[in-house]
């Protein structure tokens, strides 16, 4: 299971907020992404706009992936639960709750 990595970097704890959500928001898109993923599909995920630095490379995305096991699986559509297999991941969306489970085997 993938959980926001945490920063020593930071001077104050406004900032380490800011970092934690941002990799929240970043999971959660990523999450919704490939839940709904098909061919030739593509994401790119940021926050706001400074040129192509908008859109770094985040650690989870550098995990393996591999193709798609079949299509998503909805588990509750009036919570907006869903998982998805891939041959290297096991993934769980679940928007009522705004978490995702990324499970690589």
């Amino acid at each position: 299971m993938y959980t926001a990595p945490k920063s020593n970097a930071c001077q104050c704890e406004e900032t380490i907020s800011d970092l934690i959500l941002y990799s929240m928001r970043v999971c959660m898109q990523i999450a919704a992404f490939l839940i709904a993923a098909q061919k030739w599909s593509y994401v790119g995920v940021g926050n706001g706009w400074n040129g192509p630095s908008s859109f770094p490379l985040v650690d989870i995305l550098k995990k393996p992936l591999g193709a798609p096991k079949g299509d998503a699986v909805v588990i509750d559509a009036k919570a907006g639960v869903f998982t998805r297999e891939f041959e290297h991941l096991s993934l769980k969306l679940n928007v009522s709750a705004w978490s995702a489970e990324f499970t690589w085997s």
